[in-house]
């Protein structure tokens, strides 16, 4: 079978079937095969991508989102971020699936906000009008505000500063966007959340 102009990869369809109907362990090492496959270092990262995006992966992780596993989210999260990664269409697959991104922001709220925050950040960095459906789900922006400023303390952890300069990274993206400039400079996130950074 052709998919624009590409030979489709049968390993990639059954892993894209494991993730989307096999069960849980099976879908952590599915994930972590296909992250392999879609990483930039990989030579045939641009066509499983579009694989990948065609046969229905997005949904598939974005289901995991939710998962019981936090193994299962930690792999679902860093494959969306990778699949985002330098591939527009891939992006605006993401951020228009309905549950991407409140699932992403809800686990903001958690350790996993790192996790969470790269694909969101891809997706910014790789996709103007991801930038603008991102900002389209309630508390987003002020969430990544909050990130943006977390690694404040007097002794912020590692962790606090990588999550601070994964938002200071997507709203340097979303300031980019001509379209968003009046919700941002309404949210004062320059005052407030790029020039303390």
């Amino acid at each position: 079978r052709m998919l624009a102009n590409q030979v489709i990869d049968p390993e990639v369809s059954d892993r894209v079937r494991t993730i989307s109907h096999g069960d849980l362990r099976d879908a952590v090492a599915a994930a972590k095969f296909l992250f392999e496959q879609v990483h930039e270092s990989s030579e045939v990262a641009a066509q499983t991508k579009t694989q990948m995006f065609t046969e229905g992966a997005v949904p598939a992780l974005c289901h995991h989102l939710s998962s019981g596993s936090a193994e299962m989210r930690h792999r679902a999260c860093r494959l969306l971020g990778e699949m985002a990664f330098r591939h527009p269409g891939g992006c605006r697959a993401i951020t228009s699936n309905e549950h991407a991104v409140p699932k992403l922001l809800r686990m903001m709220d958690s350790d996993e906000r790192c996790d969470a925050g790269l694909v969101l950040n891809n997706c910014a960095a790789f996709c103007e009008q991801s930038c603008k459906s991102m900002v389209e789900c309630p508390g987003l922006v002020e969430k990544f505000k909050a990130m943006a400023t977390c690694n404040k303390s007097l002794a912020p952890t590692a962790h606090q500063q990588h999550a601070a300069s994964i938002a200071v990274g997507l709203l340097n993206c979303l300031s980019r966007c001509p379209a968003l400039a009046q919700v941002l400079v309404e949210a004062r996130v320059v005052e407030e959340a790029l020039a303390p950074a």
